[in-house]
């Protein structure tokens, strides 16, 4: 008989003992350091001190620390709600952070050129929708039955699962926030939001009102917590739907902003303008 397989995060815990269920991975806690200690090289290199750039960056470390250091990551063993959560933590929330606190050191990088002579220009057209595009098809993919299973029997897989991701989601919001910043015209970073949108929601109204329990790692660890799969299913479903809209319906508002702020600005010189 073949032993059941450990996840990264250890084992299902339970209600009284989850709190206390640290995980203290060397290499992972060495690659959050590598990471914020590489920025504020890279920071320092154009000569610029902590700013909110800075700040950002590094409470998107903490978030990532959060999400797979603390406790929250064992609890993501025995409740989907809490792998939902844990996720929407990491891609919705750390990612924007993580992705400002790198342009910060990009628009630095663009003043240093300015200022020494000209460079080549800064566009704020980034190609948003196929990002949306790749980025939904890895969260749904990833959320489907069959591989999200398989995260819990290999940790090459569970990394894979969120390096992949993270990766799809960081250039994503880069591109939103060059979008909200960016005087240029950007007519498809609102149709990328509502892709990611409309694919998490969709995603999120699957589960929340499939009739039966999908997901086998979680099919005898809910019940300590109070509650059936298939309820925790439902929660979990809730939450990617609800919160997960809701925090892109933030930053599609910050993008038509910025496209009003552009039509405003394009219509009040032209109506100021001496007639002849």
């Amino acid at each position: 008989m073949d032993p059941v397989p450990i996840p990264y995060c250890g084992p299902a815990p339970g209600p009284a003992d989850w709190l206390g269920r640290w995980n203290l991975d060397p290499w992972l806690i060495a690659a959050l350091f590598a990471a914020a200690a590489a920025f504020a090289l890279a920071q320092r290199g154009r000569g610029h001190g902590p700013g909110g750039g800075a700040a950002a960056f590094h409470a998107g470390i903490a978030l990532l620390a959060v999400a797979f250091v603390s406790p929250l990551c064992a609890l993501a063993v025995a409740l989907f709600s809490a792998r939902v959560f844990q996720h929407l933590l990491v891609l919705l929330v750390a990612a924007p952070l993580l992705a400002y606190g790198a342009s910060s050191v990009s628009r630095a990088r663009a003043s240093g050129r300015a200022a020494g002579g000209p460079g080549p220009p800064v566009h704020g057209r980034a190609f948003t929708l196929p990002l949306a595009v790749a980025f939904a098809a890895l969260f749904v993919g990833w959320h489907l039955p069959g591989p999200y299973e398989r995260t819990f029997a290999s940790d090459a897989t569970f990394w894979a699962m969120h390096a992949s991701l993270l990766v799809a989601a960081l250039p994503f919001w880069a591109a939103v926030l060059r979008a909200t910043r960016s005087r240029r015209s950007s007519p498809d970073a609102l149709p990328a939001i509502a892709f990611v949108a409309m694919a998490m929601g969709l995603l999120g109204a699957v589960l929340t009102f499939a009739p039966a329990a999908l997901y086998a790692p979680h099919a005898a660890t809910t019940a300590a917590y109070g509650r059936s799969a298939l309820e925790d299913q439902q929660l979990g479903g809730l939450v990617m739907w609800v919160p997960g809209s809701a925090t892109l319906l933030v930053a599609a508002i910050a993008v038509a902003v910025q496209l009003a702020r552009r039509g405003t600005e394009s219509v009040v010189p032209s109506s100021s303008s001496p007639s002849t």
